[in-house]
């Protein structure tokens, strides 16, 4: 736990700090299809300097 105090008003505990940066790395492949853009990524995603688990991603899209 961590406490923050800023007198007289404000007393802010803490029970569980994440790091703010959070990013990703990984693979992907773009194509387009009768317009719309198909998007399919590999990825393994950083989090409080933890390595997260690889997930899939596939995305649809018009041209805009």
């Amino acid at each position: 736990n961590t406490t923050l105090e800023s007198p007289p008003v404000i007393v802010v505990q803490i029970k569980y700090f994440r790091d703010p940066l959070v990013m990703g790395y990984g693979f992907g492949v773009r194509s387009t299809l009768l317009g719309y853009f198909l998007k399919l990524d590999y990825a393994r995603g950083i989090e409080t300097r933890a390595v997260q688990s690889p997930k899939i991603y596939l995305s649809m899209g018009k041209d805009f």
